[in-house]
């Protein structure tokens, strides 16, 4: 079975039963991962990962050990529910692999989710998991995303538009971005909008859509996260003008500290969940998180998201306020903290 990318969010929400698996290639790294992500999710809920029905199988481990998914399709999950195999980075070397699995083993409540790079019309794996009726394959290469893409997009935040001149200048920036990274662009959009339910403008946009990090901002947030209170002062000093676009800097800033939250609850102190992020965290960068960690205690991160969301509401509340001195006020009160 094939399915188009467009049409496999809805597949994803009625999954038939004897599906049981499913090949996600392409060029597009970032949707493979989201669309794998999102389709985990459905076929075995959440914390899958914490309650052993989700298991990650490396091509290195297939190459060496041919028997290695059909062990883990034969045996059942800890607690007796159904289970997840991935396999990343799967290639066409696998396919007599694969066509073993589905003429002689019974699935039966296990899942295996396979992901590749480009495979081309003729890949033999493509094409037996295609043809069969256990299995389907989804498409995920890179190209601008066209008019209803983007109205589809715009829907699944609730955001209103009245003026196909922003669809189509929606559409001209989507080839700008990665898909993810597009994703996140909306979703500030949409944060921008929450307050005002008319439909958005190319103002809007261009508010959201324009707004980069320039290299004093990115220390700005590094040095927010180790409390450094001169620096901060300085920026704002120093900032030239009114800042544009106050939702990028709150919306960075909760995102950093909602990793920290996630990173002190865990018990998983190798925070292996920082690689499933996007984009992953992971060599200098994760090192710089786990660093900063000890600046904070999970009641201070708390409180930095509760200040974060209390300006945000005051600077979309009030017209005459300075979004430059909220947000120095705010980053300030968070240097405070845990103090």
């Amino acid at each position: 079975m094939i399915i188009r990318d467009f049409n496999f969010p809805e597949f994803i929400e009625n999954i038939p039963v004897e599906k049981k698996i499913f090949l996600l290639h392409g060029t597009s790294s970032s949707k493979i991962w989201y669309y794998r992500k999102r389709l985990e999710l459905k076929l075995i809920g959440s914390k899958a990962l914490e309650l052993m029905k989700l298991v990650f199988l490396d091509k290195n481990q297939i190459q060496k050990d041919k028997e290695v998914i059909l062990n883990e399709i034969k045996t059942r999950s800890f607690f007796g529910d159904k289970k997840v195999i991935v396999v990343n980075e799967i290639s066409d070397k696998e396919t007599n692999n694969i066509k073993n699995i589905l003429e002689n083993i019974n699935i039966e409540d296990h899942y295996l989710i396979l992901t590749a790079g480009y495979l081309g019309q003729k890949s033999s794996l493509r094409k037996l998991l295609e043809n069969d009726s256990k299995s389907c394959s989804i498409g995920f290469y890179s190209y601008e995303l066209n008019e209803r893409d983007i109205i589809n997009q715009l829907n699944s935040y609730k955001i209103k538009v009245d003026n196909n001149a922003i669809i189509k200048k929606l559409r001209d920036l989507s080839s700008n971005y990665d898909f993810l990274e597009f994703k996140q662009e909306l979703k500030k959009l949409y944060l921008y909008k929450y307050f005002d339910k008319s439909p958005i403008s190319i103002e809007d946009v261009d508010n959201v859509f324009s707004f980069e990090f320039s290299s004093n901002e990115k220390k700005l947030f590094d040095y927010l996260m180790i409390k450094n209170k001169e620096f901060i002062v300085d920026f704002f000093s120093n900032y030239p003008g009114e800042i544009k676009n106050p939702n990028g800097f709150l919306f960075t800033a909760s995102n950093q500290f909602k990793i920290f939250l996630k990173m002190i609850s865990t018990e998983d102190l190798s925070f292996s969940f920082l690689k499933t992020l996007w984009p992953p965290i992971t060599g200098k960068n994760r090192d710089k998180f786990v660093k900063n960690l000890k600046f904070w205690q999970k009641s201070s991160i708390e409180a930095a998201l509760l200040i974060l969301k209390e300006t945000e509401l005051n600077i979309r509340q009030n017209s005459n306020l300075s979004a430059k001195k909220a947000l120095s006020f705010a980053f300030l009160s968070i240097c405070s903290l845990n103090n």
